[in-house]
């Protein structure tokens, strides 16, 4: 999907303020820790939408992002964070579990665990508790390419012998499943090299442009003047600027395909789903 728009168009605490569209909606859940912000923003393509803090428990309501006009992917506050007093983790709780409980819209919920580490005991918590609900739950395990290769099986193995992936009386294939991804931080390094890939090829563009006409100032000099050897130097500065920016280029190019070979890596690890019972 081409995300054309995106915005963080609704914030709320209770039923009476969420939308009432009857737009599908996608809800985002995971530790305070595990970089919910980071990964609305990578992949919405955009690198601010989501406030991110080094600070974990930033989030403390529930954000409606409206996205392309036909859906809504919705922030939660995170959990397991133990510097947010017992009150405000209650409170926390009940605004979750009234949205899950009332919210015909929600069609899937993406939980976001450490690829790392094994499942937390909060993380089964909120797992169970999305069962519950018999709401579908796709488990997102990122920064795998934080891990060597010798142990991404291993990882993955974990993960799978603590989350119960069959569906207890449900009906729908895969209702419950594991994805294993990137680091947030991969994504946004290649929507960075994409960025300055752009920018240094306009500023290619605009000196091709300049190129010419520094050629056309030094054939209109007398060859031998002083007003034909300052031509020809600035027509030789800009064709070093050229080779500076062509060599710029080729340094994001290896970048990028760097980039890609990490990705594809990890496309070789089992994407393990399992079929509801």
């Amino acid at each position: 999907m081409v995300i054309k728009d995106a915005s963080l168009e609704i914030i709320a605490t209770r039923r009476s303020q969420y939308p009432i569209e009857n737009k599908p909606e996608f809800l985002l859940v995971g530790r305070s820790n595990v970089g919910k912000s980071s990964f609305i923003n990578s992949i919405l393509s955009r690198k601010n939408l989501a406030y991110t803090s080094a600070k974990p428990g930033k989030t403390q309501t529930l954000n409606f992002y409206n996205v392309n006009d036909s859906f809504y992917l919705i922030d939660v506050p995170g959990y397991g964070y133990a510097s947010v007093d017992k009150k405000t983790q209650n409170k926390f709780g009940m605004m979750i579990e009234e949205y899950l409980a009332k919210r015909s819209q929600l069609k899937r919920v993406f939980m976001l665990i450490d690829f790392r580490h094994k499942p937390t005991e909060d993380d089964m918590l909120m797992y169970n508790f999305l069962k519950y609900y018999n709401l579908p739950v796709t488990v997102i395990a990122t920064k795998a390419d934080k891990i060597g290769g010798s142990k991404k099986q291993k990882n993955l193995k974990d993960i799978l012998d603590t989350i119960d992936l069959n569906a207890s009386g449900g009906t729908q294939p895969y209702k419950y499943s594991v994805q294993i991804i990137n680091s947030n931080n991969q994504t946004e390094d290649l929507l960075e090299n994409s960025e300055k890939t752009k920018e240094v090829l306009k500023e290619k563009e605009e000196t091709v442009g300049e190129l010419q006409e520094k050629f056309d100032a030094v054939m209109s000099k007398e060859r031998g003047s002083e007003e034909y050897k300052e031509a020809l130097k600035e027509y030789n500065g800009t064709r070093q600027r050229i080779q500076e920016q062509d060599e710029r280029i080729a340094r994001f190019k290896e970048e990028k395909e760097e980039l890609d070979r990490k990705s594809e890596e990890l496309r070789e690890i089992h994407l393990a789903e399992g079929e509801a019972a």
